[in-house]
């Protein structure tokens, strides 16, 4: 039986954002705050650990907040945000199989069922991220021809600028020609076929 732990960080392809869920082979099975702090890329005194789902969570807390963006969102009993990177692992849960005499240790890897459990869990039930641009401005980019495109992206700010005030004159005037075309030949069929005169 190999032990994992869970890595959860954000992936961005293109323009969309989704958490990015790995199982790693755990390096030790009990890991601790050291290795937790490397693996976040965080201080080792800013872990921070959340209950969601079947697994606990080891996380930057407010340290990432104010520095990351999410990375994932657990819509469950109020909703949880993790920012930066984070780690699935188990608190105070004594190893399958063993007594009950014994004392279960303070932190330890997942078993491959605890792993693929909180994998199938989190992949069922994980929100969308937030995206790190507005919709209409990518409406506007897929809008554009090609060449126009890297015109737009190699530009700096004021040029784009430029740009996008030059296409939406463009547009305007398009549709200040062609508007009231297509307003007199709907008036036209309106016209000659009255709604509620269809014939079958």
């Amino acid at each position: 039986m190999s032990l994992h732990l869970l890595l959860i960080s954000r992936q961005q392809v293109g323009y969309a954002c989704f958490s990015r869920i790995k199982p790693v082979i755990a390096p030790q099975p009990e890991p601790d705050t050291k290795l937790l702090s490397w693996l976040i890329e965080c201080p080792e005194q800013a872990l921070e650990f959340s209950r969601i789902g079947p697994i606990e969570i080891a996380h930057g807390g407010e340290w990432a907040r104010r520095r990351h963006l999410d990375s994932f969102r657990w819509p469950l009993l109020g909703g949880s945000v993790i920012h930066g990177r984070a780690v699935g692992l188990r608190l105070g849960v004594p190893w399958p199989g063993e007594g009950p005499g014994l004392e279960p240790p303070a932190m330890r890897a997942l078993t491959e069922w605890e792993c693929s459990n909180a994998e199938r869990c989190f992949l069922g039930w994980k929100q969308e991220l937030l995206p790190t641009e507005c919709w209409i401005h990518k409406r506007f980019l897929w809008s554009l021809p090609f060449p126009l495109l890297d015109q737009f992206q190699k530009a700096d700010e004021a040029g784009k600028l430029a740009i996008r005030l030059q296409v939406m004159a463009e547009r305007e005037a398009a549709q200040a020609i062609w508007m009231p075309k297509i307003q007199a030949e709907v008036a036209a069929n309106q016209a000659r076929q009255p709604v509620g005169t269809w014939r079958w």
